[in-house]
């Protein structure tokens, strides 16, 4: 990878206390935009030389630049999973309408959580309706998806008390409890569940539940809601089709997320 002139990366997950020293690459130069600054987390590290371009569109998550010596723009975007593909759409037809204006040629790259390989191809269109080709023809990710089923509570699986404790001793408290199959620590108690119940996240967005999600084998499905004690990210060894009638409600802060897997 490190034979390229420009490498451009998408969910780095990093954040301002990370600083530019830790993420040097010799004969490379690093321009990163966090999301929390213009709803932004694109990075791309170069060694040519480049401008960085500020395009109007402010709420698709990109980073653009404009190669010198060869006078071609390179973008990068990110669309996540839980950007609605009806309101993405519209914001990415805005961005192209704008570079189709400026009369420069761009090159578009990025991860856009669409399958077109399995005949999901809105984003795909859009793009083909400006002009552009599609080059990559392969999977460049696992073979899994993800259902999302909105405004749905899961609380089949019960808590139950343990001691107060830090969440390191709540955890080894856990390995010792035979029922026990994830923990956590609230108000300063350690708080048990057993199967299916395998883990269980404080302060943790969507976007960071699903990584944990499919970073665990045995999760297929997860739990996101805002509740008094803030986001909560729960993850499941089941499915909501094998769920019984009344373990699950209602809730306009919850979302339940399944993983698909081929």
């Amino acid at each position: 990878m490190l034979e390229g002139d420009i490498i451009c990366l998408t969910e780095t997950w990093l954040n301002n206390s990370i600083t530019p020293a830790k993420l040097k690459l010799n004969g490379f130069r690093l321009h990163h935009h966090p999301r929390s600054s213009s709803y932004d987390d694109t990075t791309d590290c170069q060694n040519k030389n480049v401008n960085i371009l500020k395009l109007g569109v402010l709420n698709i998550e990109h980073i653009a630049l404009n190669i010198l010596d060869k006078n071609i723009n390179v973008i990068v975007i990110y669309r996540s999973p839980v950007y609605r593909l009806d309101l993405f759409l519209p914001m990415l037809e805005r961005l192209l309408v704008e570079l189709q204006e400026s009369g420069s040629d761009y090159v578009i790259m990025g991860d856009f959580n669409q399958n077109i390989l399995e005949g999901h191809l809105s984003t795909l269109n859009c793009f083909q309706k400006f002009g552009f080709q599609q080059l990559v023809q392969h999977y460049t990710t696992e073979d899994c998806d993800y259902k999302y089923t909105n405004a749905t509570y899961v609380y089949n699986v019960r808590g139950y008390l343990g001691p107060k404790s830090k969440q390191s001793e709540c955890n080894e408290f856990c390995k010792k409890d035979t029922r026990c199959s994830a923990s956590v620590v609230l108000f300063g108690r350690c708080i048990f569940y057993p199967s299916p119940l395998i883990a269980m996240f404080l302060n943790k967005d969507l976007n960071q539940c699903i990584t944990n999600c499919s970073e665990t084998n045995e999760c297929l499905m997860l739990n996101y809601y805002k509740g008094h004690v803030g986001e909560t990210c729960v993850l499941y060894s089941i499915t909501l089709d094998e769920l019984s009638d009344g373990d699950t409600m209602k809730h306009p802060r919850a979302i339940v997320v399944e993983k698909i897997c081929n």
